[in-house]
């Protein structure tokens, strides 16, 4: 069996050899591990699916698994949800294509968090949500609000409000790739 995995920092590559290495205690299968940088494998994913990929590969629940189950790029493995425990009905939820079938099973997960500037929420009178609904109510407030920001390419967005670089926050781009646990 072969794996193509975007875990190339040492930590979550020493991490998989153990995975592995617990595979083929349990299954006597040997694991192939196909090991590419985080970023090229990232940037070449859809290259990668649609031309000779390993067995099982490494990637990103949620909507970007979703988009290459959609693509018949991902392999249904429903099979396996029914004989797995111990995960909650997010984690399931995140492994669910549109069509309701699971396409993935999470090997880890880690804390994302919303950083701001007290002084632009200050300035717009924001304030800090405490739930979900209170989140998505600020980022529908904040989806079109001029907010300068540095320069920065990477970071500035052109509102469709205004023609200046700006920083915006929405649902969206607060919420959907890098999802709050609640």
């Amino acid at each position: 069996m072969s794996l193509g995995s975007n875990q190339s920092d040492p930590k979550p590559k020493d991490v998989l050899v153990k995975v592995t290495d617990g595979f083929k205690t349990a299954s006597g299968v040997q694991v192939a591990v196909n090991t590419v940088d985080h970023n090229t494998f990232q940037e070449n994913i859809n290259n990668y699916l649609q031309g000779k990929p390993d067995d099982v590969f490494t990637w990103f629940a949620g909507y970007r698994m979703r988009f290459f189950a959609q693509k018949g790029l991902a392999s249904d493995i429903s099979d396996v949800w029914g004989k797995i425990s111990g995960y909650s009905d997010a984690f399931k939820k995140a492994s669910t294509g549109d069509d309701g079938k699971q396409y993935f099973v999470p090997a880890s997960y880690y804390p994302w968090a919303v950083f701001y500037r007290k002084s632009v929420w200050q300035q717009h009178g924001y304030q800090v949500p405490t739930t979900l609904d209170q989140f998505t109510a600020l980022g529908e407030q904040m989806s079109c609000v001029p907010v300068t920001s540095s320069p920065s390419p990477a970071r500035s967005t052109t509102c469709a409000a205004s023609s200046s670089p700006t920083t915006t926050w929405s649902r969206r781009a607060a919420c959907s790739s890098r999802s709050p646990p609640w």
